[in-house]
Formats: C-alpha cells, sequence, structure tokens
C-alpha cells in the first residue's frame, strides 16, 4: 500500500506513533534517554570551558530547553546515533517548544502493535494509539501503564513480534539511522 509516497506492507512493523501523554511511565523512560543538541552542545562548552569543574554545570544548562530524545540507542562508532540492540526497544521523542506534536516514534522493538496508518504528518508510519490493520512497533507493555480504560485497550492490541527471536530494525539504508538532531528532522 502506497501511504502519502511510503510504501507499508501490512504484515511487516513499521515505526509506531504514540501520543505520550498516553504512555503513563514514558517520562521514565525519557530521563534517561540521550538528547543528541545536548550532548554536542556540552561538549564545546566543555571544549571552551577546560578549566570548569564538571561537576559543577550550572552554567551549561541555564536557558537550555531539551530539543529531542533518543530512547534505546547508542552512538556508533561512525559518530552517529543508532539503535542499541541491547535495548528493549528504540524510539524518538520530540520534546519543549519542538514537540508540536507531542509524540513518541517507535523506530525498532520486540512488541508490535495493530494499528491505523497515521496522518501525513507521519507518513508510512503506524498510529499506535488508533486500531486498525498495520504493525507498528510498540513500546513494552510497562510503559504503557494502566490507568485508563485506553491503556487497556491499547495493550489488548501488543503483542511480541513471533518470527525474530531479537528485536526488529527498521531497514534504514545500512540498517542504522543517522541520527544527529538535523538528520532526524530532515528524515523523520
Amino acid at each position: 500500500m502506497n501511504h502519502y509516497g511510503v510504501h507499508v506492507d501490512p504484515k511487516v512493523p513499521t515505526t509506531g506513533v504514540f501520543q505520550q501523554n498516553n504512555l503513563e511511565w514514558i517520562n521514565d523512560e525519557l530521563d534517561g534517554g540521550i538528547d543528541p543538541d545536548v550532548e554536542t552542545a556540552k561538549a564545546e562548552w566543555l571544549a571552551e570551558n577546560p578549566d570548569n569543574d564538571t561537576d559543577d554545570e550550572q552554567a551549561f544548562w541555564e536557558g537550555y530547553e531539551q530539543s529531542e530524545c533518543l530512547i534505546g540507542f547508542r552512538l556508533g562508532e561512525d559518530g552517529k546515533y543508532e539503535p542499541d540492540p541491547e535495548a528493549d526497544y528504540s524510539a524518538i521523542a520530540g520534546c519543549g517548544q519542538y514537540d508540536s506534536f507531542g509524540c513518541i516514534q517507535v523506530v525498532r522493538s520486540k512488541w508490535i502493535v495493530w494499528g491505523a496508518l497515521c496522518s501525513p504528518c507521519f507518513p508510512g508510519q503506524v498510529d499506535g494509539d488508533s486500531p486498525g490493520g498495520y504493525l507498528g512497533f510498540a513500546p513494552p507493555p510497562e510503559v504503557i501503564g494502566e490507568r485508563s480504560e485506553d491503556n487497556a485497550e491499547l495493550l489488548d492490541r501488543i503483542d511480541t513480534w513471533p518470527m525474530s527471536p531479537t528485536p526488529w530494525t527498521l531497514p534504514w539504508r545500512d540498517g542504522r539511522m543517522p541520527l544527529d538532531s538535523k538528520a532526524a528532522r530532515r528524515e523523520g
């Protein structure tokens, strides 16, 4: 099926998109995530302030607002962020003023959800919050939580991907995601 210029096979999982406020425990995950912009800015700031006590980074953090958060990623040997095969799942979340949608995009996981296709804002991706006939990657059930009937309905549609003992990864060029913050915005 062609979904706004992107081929989607209903039997093969693709990126799953979820509203962050529907994921009861996502903030715990975001706290442990990577912000590519802050990692770059922090390295530059420390290079410009070599005499700074690295335990006191208050000056660095003043006025900083997180732009995006990578969950379940690692820095590859080539300096680009890639899904961490040791992580339960890999996701991209917008934060602060850069997050006009309030969404998290799950790009790799051993959990899947049956959902509808997203709006044109996320071509070729599955809306995990809406029931439907397409497979999308999903966060672990313990991140979704059980606080509402909507969560219970979502949990009923979550399953593990039975065809592979290891988590799936999107076929992204060479199997890796070239994520620095600017590339993520262009390609996402």
